[in-house]
Formats: structure tokens, C-alpha cells, sequence
């Protein structure tokens, strides 16, 4: 079974076997994306919105250092 989204429950899950993986959006790069549309609205001219990176977590991954970073951004 697979899932998208972060929470504590869902890593637990994944740690457990309960599911196989879950598709995890770079929270740094949506808040990123809300700045620049935000003031692309206010000065009226267009800026290309950039991509958000997702990043799907296993089991085999889920304490890779990158992945750490990603997921417990205030915890490091």
C-alpha cells in the first residue's frame, strides 16, 4: 500500500511494513512557490512558478540523511 503526505503516523507506518512507501512534496519548496505567486498577483506581472520536487520514502530510504533532512527539517 502506498500513501502521499507526511505525518508522524504514515512514517511509523512505513517503519512498521504497514505501507510500502509515501510520496512526500518538498515543504520548503511549496512555501517557496506560495511567495512567488503571492506577489506575481500583487505586482501583476506573471513569474513562472517553480516545480515542487516530491520525493517518494521506502522503508530502505527512510533514515538516509537526506531524507532525515527533508522530513524533520527542526529537528536536525
Amino acid at each position: 500500500m502506498y500513501g502521499f503526505g507526511l505525518s508522524n503516523q504514515l512514517l511509523n507506518f512505513i517503519e512498521q511494513g504497514v505501507f510500502q512507501g509515501v510520496g512526500v512534496s518538498n515543504q520548503f519548496a511549496v512555501g517557496y512557490a506560495a511567495v512567488v505567486q503571492l506577489m506575481s498577483q500583487v505586482s501583476g506581472e506573471y513569474q513562472r512558478i517553480p516545480g515542487i520536487d516530491t520525493l517518494f520514502i521506502t522503508k530502505e530510504n527512510l533514515f538516509d540523511t537526506d531524507n532525515q533532512k527533508l522530513l524533520f527539517p527542526l529537528i536536525q
